[in-house]
């Protein structure tokens, strides 16, 4: 059996992060785990690497941080934190930038995008993960993940009002108001009747 590309196993996982019902990456951030574990045994340690930096996407928390950053570790202390934001240099950038144009995750595409912009202030980067964050809107939405559904619409209005794309803005406004009319529609709003 031939052994599988860094590309095809980064692929593999990522297909589990579309489909994972992990809200938060704990869960995500073991299969990576996993996989790096298995690279090692096959005596594999560069990939395994690579394995781990992508899987650290999925540990950075979507709540500012105290320098305003939209990602924070996801583990912090008297000094330390996990993931440490320094982890994410040149190198790390540029595989989530790779990762972003190959996966077929919107969820991994719109991740590792985001922290590209937030790192390197990648306007195009940006843009994908706006158009990712919209079309992750509109999935969580069908899940009924109402609050990763605002969430999503709102980090792509505010990407779209930080690079000055009114086009995407129009559209995040657009998918929002969609969303909000069906919701209304539902009347889940309305407090229970006693």
């Amino acid at each position: 059996m031939a052994k599988r590309t860094l590309d095809e196993i980064l692929g593999a996982l990522e297909a589990k992060v579309e489909e994972s019902e992990d809200k938060y990456g704990h869960r995500i951030w073991g299969l990576y785990v996993d996989a790096n574990r298995s690279l090692r045994r096959g005596r594999r340690p560069t990939e395994a690497d690579e394995v781990l930096k992508a899987g650290q996407a999925f540990l950075f928390m979507t709540r500012r941080d105290a320098e305003g950053r939209y990602f924070r570790p996801i583990f912090s202390g008297d000094g330390w934190e996990n993931p440490d934001w320094t982890s994410l240099d040149r190198d790390v950038c540029e595989l989530y930038r790779k990762r972003a144009h190959q996966t077929p995750s919107v969820r991994a595409r719109a991740r590792y995008a985001d922290l590209v912009w937030e790192r390197e202030r990648d306007h195009r980067m940006a843009r994908c993960a706006i158009d990712s964050y919209l079309e992750l809107a509109s999935k969580y939405y069908q899940k009924e993940w109402l609050l990763e559904c605002q969430e999503a619409i709102g980090r792509s209005l505010e990407l779209a009002a930080a690079i000055s794309d009114s086009k995407r803005f129009r559209n995040a406004i657009a998918e929002a108001l969609v969303i909000h009319e069906e919701l209304s529609a539902k009347n889940i709003f309305e407090p229970p009747r006693v």
